[in-house]
């Protein structure tokens, strides 16, 4: 279908599928009875899908030891660690409704959400830092309001320039991002 489409919309996935190296494992028809019935029973599968799953299952299992999760600086993960990641990666794609047509472009992606998220994380310490100093009543009295104005301007500023340079081929989604981001944080120094 990719092929048959003219311009190919996703290139890059169509050259990845036509590698000798990508493989897929199709199983057959479960049959009538268990896509009828409610139990799901091994019983009411046809015995060419058990076949077919039985070989399928040992295959994974076999090559469980060939595709252990490691982290960024080759950690091992743990199953918990790998669940909440899987979440997070999750959680990001509901949000974000992402089109990739290749895992370079993913990578991107998901590189310039962890810009956007380290940018909001040090805005929030920020925030939490001068909202410890308000508390103080001596504090406060020594800092006008336009000034403090002027100071979570600029650090803003710092901190979005610093997310821009972070990332990796900014894209138009990418800006609306910086600037609903931007909002945000206005909003929250008001």
């Amino acid at each position: 279908m990719l092929e048959a489409t003219t311009p190919c919309k996703h290139p890059k996935a169509l050259e990845a599928l036509s590698r000798s190296s990508s493989r897929c494992y199709l199983l057959p028809f479960p049959g009538k009875r268990i896509m009828t019935g409610n139990q799901g029973s091994l019983r009411d599968m046809d015995e060419d899908f058990r076949d077919s799953l039985r070989d399928y299952v040992t295959a994974l299992v076999g090559s469980a030891g060939r595709h252990a999760w490691r982290d960024r600086h080759g950690a091992l993960l743990t199953g918990t660690q790998l669940a909440a990641r899987i979440e997070k990666f999750s959680a990001l794609m509901k949000k974000h409704c992402f089109g990739f047509s290749s895992p370079a472009q993913m990578a991107i992606t998901f590189h310039n959400q962890r810009a956007l998220d380290r940018a909001s994380a040090e805005h929030a310490d920020f925030l939490r830092e001068k909202d410890g100093d308000s508390r103080n009543m001596f504090t406060c009295l020594k800092v006008r309001p336009g000034k403090m104005a002027k100071l979570f301007a600029e650090r803003r500023g710092q901190v979005l320039w610093r997310c821009r340079t972070d990332m990796r081929e900014p894209a138009p989604e990418t800006e609306a991002q910086l600037t609903e981001l931007e909002a945000e944080w206005t909003r929250e120094a008001e």
